[in-house]
């Protein structure tokens, strides 16, 4: 008999655990469907087709960001700033329909009002503000145009963040660790297959988060968004912030491609010179990366020579060196391979007496140390 009772108390104590699970799961949905709600409502435009008519258009932009969740002063503050852009006497007729022409077309690929349409219209606001030119403004769209149009557009949302970056600070990539930017604002929007922009001419700022900088002085090259690469040609890295002065040790790039998710790049064949050490340029592989590191501790850039016999005579008093060369920030190495050493070779009355290999061999002025 109390093994009935138990029995019987233990079924309904699952049955009691399961009504329970039932109303939680139940308020779960209800909750998830409330907020589903309220986000698809803020998300609903209450445009459906652009006026040309510019007093009306800022008037349908206003009422699609009042739809939104916005708050009141982010929204009057922003159609503040577009709107002074908006009536700039640079945002000439052709422009106007341009702009409208685009957001029309956003509304048949029903793009998001947050964030695309704002990073659009905030595009178009510092576009206008960069006191850059019609046919490149032109360009910018018909390349957004041709975004919108293709099969694909995961990527508008990305395309028009760095649009917006690019004409406000003239930075092309930002992530939290690193972003890339150029010191002008000359530059060249193309669309063939993919869209990308070209700078004829710039130099080439690397940041990190905590400020520290490299920086590709007077190169020139093609950022392609979609893949988040650089691809380069030409330029010069110097070694200043090694503490030696650009006329004495310097680096001069051929062709790079970068990576812009990281935080450096490596490029072959660049010539290298260290009027220290050498009247002609050596030919050989630098690597920078923009990290932060003490002051009497800094390691970048790197340069290795390709060839590892080259001969220095009178490194230091007495003494020739044969071997490879590389530069560790503002440390100079000598480095053999993996078949022959680096070599120090000690003269004493005009002769040889004494060889000293090493795979790793530090020169400084005062002293030369081999591991």
């Amino acid at each position: 008999m109390k093994k009935d009772i138990s029995a019987t108390n233990g079924l309904h104590y699952i049955s009691f655990i399961s009504y329970k699970m039932k109303r939680f799961i139940y308020s779960l949905l209800f909750l998830s469907a409330i907020t589903f709600s309220k986000s698809s409502s803020a998300q609903i435009n209450p445009v459906k087709q652009f006026s040309e008519e510019p007093v009306a258009f800022l008037n349908e932009v206003l009422s699609m960001f009042e739809a939104t969740n916005m708050e009141k002063k982010e929204v009057a503050n922003f159609m503040q700033d577009f709107a002074l852009a908006w009536n700039n006497p640079k945002c000439n007729e052709n422009l106007k329909k341009s702009i409208v022409s685009s957001c029309n077309l956003m509304i048949k690929k029903k793009m998001r009002i947050l964030p695309e349409y704002k990073s659009y219209l905030s595009s178009v606001k510092n576009f206008i503000n960069s006191n850059q030119s019609e046919d490149n403004f032109l360009m910018w769209q018909e390349c957004i145009n041709k975004i919108l149009n293709g099969k694909i557009i995961k990527n508008f949302s990305d395309y028009l963040e760095m649009s917006d970056n690019l004409f406000s600070t003239n930075s092309f990539y930002n992530s939290s660790v690193i972003r890339y930017g150029s010191n002008t604002n000359k530059y060249i929007f193309e669309y063939d297959s993919v869209p990308k922009v070209i700078f004829p001419n710039l130099n080439l700022r690397i940041a990190n988060n905590q400020n520290d900088t490299g920086i590709i002085y007077n190169t020139r090259g093609v950022y392609y968004p979609y893949k988040g690469v650089f691809i380069g040609e030409g330029g010069k890295v110097n070694w200043i912030r090694g503490g030696i002065e650009d006329n004495v040790v310097w680096a001069e790039l051929k062709k790079y491609q970068i990576t812009l998710k990281t935080s450096g790049f490596t490029a072959d064949s660049v010539l290298f010179y260290n009027k220290n050490y050498f009247q002609n340029p050596l030919l050989g592989t630098l690597s920078e990366k923009i990290v932060s590191e003490k002051e009497g501790n800094i390691s970048y850039p790197r340069f290795d020579s390709y060839s590892k016999r080259m001969l220095i005579p009178n490194i230091s008093k007495d003494i020739d060196y044969d071997g490879g060369f590389s530069q560790r920030g503002p440390k100079v190495l000598g480095s053999g391979s993996k078949e022959e050493d680096a070599k120090l070779i000690f003269h004493r009355e005009g002769k040889v007496f004494l060889i000293v290999g090493s795979k790793l061999i530090g020169i400084t002025k005062d002293k030369l140390t081999a591991d």
